[in-house]
């Protein structure tokens, strides 16, 4: 009977959790709040902020289940000088999910469509954070005519299924390059309420030391990003798909990549392997082979133009634009300035 009753106990809390967690989110999403505007495309809702004249406008595409409120400082620094636009993709922060596969060919589009009924006329810079950066060279590929330059931070390669085909499958496990199983289990504790109640652990982690540096307003749309279901819902498809063979093959024959200025802004090496054997417990050896391969295919992205270079930043962060947002706003504002030199 004791049994019984703390069994009752624990899935009364564990529902509270839940439909508390629930009520919490909803308000919030159903408020979107500032620096922010709301759009209805295809009748559902898009959130974005544009801020600053003038042309050309930089665009901002984040990374895998990120929201916009990442790139909120920087727009900020930038927005004095050039047109900034931020946005959350469908699915992520205020946007509402679409249904079908996140293809990056369907986010390319989705961000064309953006664009236009925003009436923001080309050139663009863009600015793509890992997977973000797969995103941006897909749109590149199909709008070669309206890329004014780009700049790439830790961008994820199309071929980034090599992580599997060559690393020791112990390594592989162990490195969490794979981050699928990672979704499902935010996906589970997110939407039973657990990751709100872990918010004092996580914030003492490691991995959560890039996001302490946001102000106020943009941690609490990052955080409530991360406690709602749809986001790792989302970003499992946006994964599961950009590790399809199909996208790989979509997205190569897509065209080719416009002759712009491209600027590609990679992790110190030496620093992330610390971190891969801290955080991974792997050997020296094993990490130098997780980092190598991590080094070789983001630096690949150098050469789809010939005014392409890459630049090695001093943090060993894959979150430069957080870690180093100095160094990410100057090289922004070379690659427009050699935009404009055409």
């Amino acid at each position: 009977m004791l049994i019984l009753q703390v069994v009752a106990v624990v899935l009364a809390a564990v529902m509270l959790a839940r439909a508390l967690n629930l009520i919490l989110l909803l308000r919030w999403y159903a408020k979107p709040k500032s620096p922010g505007e709301v759009i209805f495309l295809n009748d559902k809702r898009m959130y974005y902020t544009v801020k600053g004249n003038g042309t050309p406008t930089i665009v901002m595409e984040a990374g895998l289940g990120a929201s916009s409120a990442e790139w909120w400082a920087l727009q900020d620094q930038l927005s004095s000088s050039v047109r900034v636009l931020t946005y959350d993709r469908a699915g992520c922060g205020w946007s509402e999910s679409t249904q079908g596969p996140r293809t990056s060919r369907q986010v390319a589009v989705e961000l064309k469509t953006l664009l236009e009924a925003l009436k923001i006329d080309p050139p663009y810079i863009f600015v793509g954070h890992s997977q973000g950066g797969l995103y941006v060279n897909h749109f590149c590929r199909l709008y070669p005519n309206v890329v004014g330059g780009v700049v790439l931070i830790d961008p994820m390669s199309p071929d980034d299924v090599r992580f599997r085909q060559e690393l020791p499958p112990r390594v592989y496990k162990r490195s969490a390059v794979d981050k699928s199983g990672f979704l499902k289990m935010q996906g589970w504790v997110s939407g039973f309420g657990f990751l709100r109640l872990m918010k004092p652990f996580l914030l003492k982690s490691p991995r959560f030391e890039p996001f302490r540096t946001l102000r106020r307003d943009a941690f609490r749309a990052f955080w409530n990003n991360l406690l709602t279901p749809k986001t790792p819902q989302t970003a499992l498809n946006e994964y599961i798909q950009a590790h399809d063979p199909r996208n790989m093959v979509d997205l190569k024959n897509s065209g080719s990549f416009p002759a712009v200025p491209l600027r590609v802004l990679v992790h110190n090496s030496i620093a992330m392997r610390d971190t891969i054997v801290r955080i991974a417990d792997l050997s020296r050896d094993e990490a130098d082979k997780v980092e190598n391969l991590w080094q070789e295919l983001m630096r690949a992205y150098g050469g789809l133009s010939p005014r392409g270079r890459i630049v090695e930043a001093e943090t060993g962060s894959h979150f430069i634009h957080l870690t180093q947002p100095d160094m990410v706003v100057r090289n922004i504002l070379e690659i427009v300035q050699e935009s404009a030199r055409g």
